[in-house]
This record gives C-alpha cells, structure tokens and sequence, in this order.
C-alpha cells in the first residue's frame, strides 16, 4: 500500500476549502487508480493498494482564479511529507516543458521567457524548503506564472478568425422536441450546420409493446430537410430516466438483449438516410443502473452497436463517454474505466467510428470538475490516441438552479465548491467559447455539441442551455451568432484538407 502525506500550507484563494472528495490519483500510464483521500491535522493523506509511484490531481484555487484541477509529477510513496503546492507548480512545469520542447508545439525550442521565469521561482522554492513560508509563496508564484503561459499560448485559438470559421462548421446545436416554425428551431437552423436529436427511450417505449415515435421523429426531418447534418442519440441511455422501466423485470441478461435491439433496430430503420451519424450509448459502464453490472451494461452495448450495423451497414456510429478524467471513480464501483472502455471497444472491430467525450464542467458527478483549458487540450490529445476521431458534448452552468421545486427527473446544479465566486452567463460564455474555440482548432475533433439548446425542468445539468426558460438568448448564443458570419467556402476548404 502506497501512503502520499502532502502539506497544505500554500497561499490559496478566500472563501475556498479543498475537499478531499476531488481528489484522485493516476499511474504512470495516466490511468486512475482506486484511493482513499482525507485531511488530518493540516495533511491531506492519499492511501492506495499499490507501492507504485503515482501522479495526485487535486482541486487547488491560488489568488485571482478560479479553482481548477491541478495535478504533480509522479510521486513515489514515502514517510516524509510533501508540500503540495510545490509539488503541483513542479507538475505544471514539467508538463509545460514537454508542451514547448518536444517539436510538435509552434513555439517548441526556445523556452519562452515566462517558463524561464517560473522556473527560476521554482528552483528558489526548492532552496528555501526549511522555510515552508517562503517556499509555498514562491512556489505559488511559479504556478501562476506556469498557469498563465499555458492559457496565453493557447488564447491564439480562441479570437482567431481561423477559430471560428473551424467552429461554425464543428458546431452542433440539440434540437430534440423542436417543431417548425418555433422562432427557436429557426435560429438553431441558422447557426448551426449539425442537429442532434436524442430520443429517450422510456419516452418512446413507456411500455414494451407500446411506441411513441411521431414528436422524435419529427426535429430529424426538420433537420434534414433544413441542410443539416443530423447527428441521432444516444440510442440507449445507461441512465435511470431514460432505460424503461419494464427493462427491470428481465432478469435474464438474454432477453435484455433482445429487447435492446428490438428498440436500436426500429428506431434506425424508421430513420434510415436520415441520419449521418449514430450516437449508439451513452455512459456505458461508467456506473451501476437499474442494478445492471459493469459486464451487463457492456453486453447491452455491443447488442445495440450490433442492430444498428445489421440495419445500416455503412453507418458512422459513436459511443458516448461520461467522466473522461477520473471523476467517475468517485461513484462508480467499477473498473474499466472511460479511457480503457474506448480503448477496448476500438480494439474489438465492432465498427465504431467516433467517440464522444461528455464535458459538463463544474457539475458534481457524473459532471467533471472544472479544468484549466490547457489540460481540455491535453484531455483531447490523450484520446486522440485510440486513433478514432472525436466529439465533444459541452455543458456548462450559466447560474445556480433555479427550477428545483419543478424537477421531473433529476438535475444537477452547478457545483457551488467548483465556483465559489459563483457562475453566470458571462462566465458561462468565456469559459464556452474558449473551449469549443480551441477543440475546434484540433483535427481531431469532428463536431463540437452544445448539450441544452434552452433551460428546461427536466435538463440533467441545470442551466447549461443558450435560452432562458422564457427563450431569451443568453450572451453564449449572441456570440454564437457573432461567428456565424466567419463561415465561408475558403475555411470549409482548408478544414476538408
């Protein structure tokens, strides 16, 4: 069992506590591993059933910022304790290091000045550690300086022209339950050039024998007969208000199974030639629902990627992926894991094309915690790596709920630990643009959805939509439009390059 003791004593923000429930380790490979977390006597205590070394995220909030997810360099176990400040401002700048000389960075080779600078405040640090003071302000210091680098050299994706023309085309507005004519199906036709329709299945199929299909079908022939591209699902829903209820009494994985193709099959073969790409399941093992394992949870997906590739054989299909840090290990109970599930699902040739990396930042689970921008790019760059393409679902709070005496099904508010200053539709927008700006920079990445089209009771992650309830544009959707006009044939051909 590895045990990492680390000291609190840094400068942190006003207002702001660390709570050991953020925080999670890694291995070497950046795989999260299972650990127990706690603060005794000014110590945060990190316990694991490994004596490997291992990297430690923790939420951490310096003066004049936001809290965000900061993690080390990769600690052995040992009796002394670290001073964790220093220890973070030593992991960002190992990775800033990595960032600018390994030749793929524009600016690889030399070292800007502003890393020089937080070196230098680091290896002061370093030399003043009988001084825990002095050394927490200065590694402090170096943090901010390293935190600051990676957000300017990223900020050239975020007004760039090149940005927002690669966003018009990636963007990909939610138009389930919209009709014709709404002034809201309008505007998403207008500013949009993907629909995403997601049909719930308990909604659909209240009973087994029983089909409500007229009102979701009806947005995909909005969408498609507006031009868009349509993007349809997740098909199953590994969520407790969206598996029907009659799926409870099927105790026999087997008929489970049949069921989830009956439903997949239908759905795809009343959407035939409508759609381009299949969201197939969302949240796959990620955590236990309608008391359905980890291995069952699995089953059910290959099942449903199975009927769609017998009903459209050529068809682009996607699974969906909650938690892609290590958030889910917080309350989930199972092993695999986001990264190795995609991992495993590329490997097994089932004919997936895409996955779709869920980011509900500054939500508690199954949302993630807030992340600085640079570390989004670094989570886009870790997926890349199972050589799929990738989508993004983005969700992020404009304000606290103001709808809870109105839930239908349940919500998730913002988080008031991940923003302790509070959120609102200004932040909602910066922290918006600068994300979907940078993952569309990134060839990667293949579309970029905005998850709530406009603020509803029944929404998972509460006012996360472009809309007001009462449908007034938020400052998201009026920068939304203001890209609009960047859309022109010249980007379009650049992108398709």
């Amino acid at each position: 069992m590895a045990v990492l003791k680390f000291r609190l004593d840094a400068p942190v923000r006003a207002g702001w506590t660390l709570d050991p429930e953020f925080v999670h380790v890694l291995d070497i490979e950046r795989v999260p591993y299972p650990m127990h977390a706690q603060i005794e006597d000014g110590l945060l205590i990190c316990r694991t059933g490994t004596s490997d070394s291992l990297r430690v995220q923790v939420p951490w909030a310096i003066p004049g910022r936001s809290p965000s997810i900061l993690g080390t360099s990769t600690l052995p176990s040992r009796q002394e304790t670290y001073l964790l400040v220093l220890e973070l401002a030593r992991g960002r700048l190992t990775e800033l290091r990595h960032f600018f000389q390994d030749g793929s960075a524009e600016e690889a080779r030399p070292l800007p000045p502003q890393l020089q600078e937080a070196h230098a405040l680091f290896v002061e640090a370093i030399l003043n550690r009988e001084d825990t003071e002095l050394c927490a302000s200065l590694a402090t210091r170096s943090l901010q300086k390293s935190l600051e680098l990676g957000e300017e050299r990223l900020a050239r994706h975020f007004d760039s022209n090149e940005a927002k023309a690669a966003l018009v085309d990636k963007l990909s507005l939610n138009m389930t339950g919209l009709r014709p004519g709404e002034p809201i199906s309008d505007w998403a036709i207008r500013n949009a050039d993907i629909a995403r329709i997601a049909p719930n299945w308990r909604i659909v199929n209240p009973q087994e024998d029983l089909i409500h299909w007229a009102d979701w079908e009806m947005p995909v022939r909005l969408a498609h007969e507006s031009g868009m591209a349509v993007h349809c699902g997740p098909l199953i829903d590994f969520s407790s208000d969206s598996l029907p209820a009659w799926l409870d009494r099927y105790q026999d994985i087997t008929h489970a199974c049949r069921a989830v193709s009956k439903y997949v099959s239908y759905v795809v073969r009343n959407l035939l030639n409508r759609v381009h790409v299949w969201h197939i399941v969302r949240r796959p093992a990620m955590a236990k629902v309608n008391n359905l394992s980890e291995e069952h949870q699995i089953k059910l997906a290959m099942e449903a990627i199975q009927a769609v590739t017998q009903n459209a054989p050529d068809a682009e299909m996607v699974i969906d992926l909650t938690s892609p840090w290590a958030e889910w290990l917080s309350h989930s109970g199972f092993e695999l894991g986001p990264l190795h599930l995609a991992d495993t699902l590329a490997r097994a040739d089932l004919g997936i094309s895409g996955i779709n990396l869920e980011l509900a930042l500054g939500y508690p689970a199954p949302g993630s915690h807030l992340r600085e921008v640079y570390d989004i790019y670094r989570l886009i760059q870790l997926y890349s790596q199972i050589n799929l393409p990738l989508h993004l679902d983005l969700a992020i709070p404009s304000g606290a709920d103001t709808a809870r005496t109105q839930r239908r099904l349940q919500r998730h508010a913002a988080d008031p630990r991940q923003w302790p200053g509070g959120c609102d539709q200004t932040t909602q927008a910066n922290l918006g643009m600068k994300v979907m700006s940078l993952a569309a920079m990134m060839p990667t990445v293949r579309s970029i959805h905005w998850s709530n089209l406009m603020d509803a009771p029944d929404q998972e992650f509460a006012e996360s939509g472009l809309f007001t309830p009462d449908k007034k544009p938020k400052i998201l959707a009026s920068r939304i439009e203001e890209i609009r006009k960047f859309r022109t044939p010249v980007s379009q051909g650049l992108l398709m390059s």
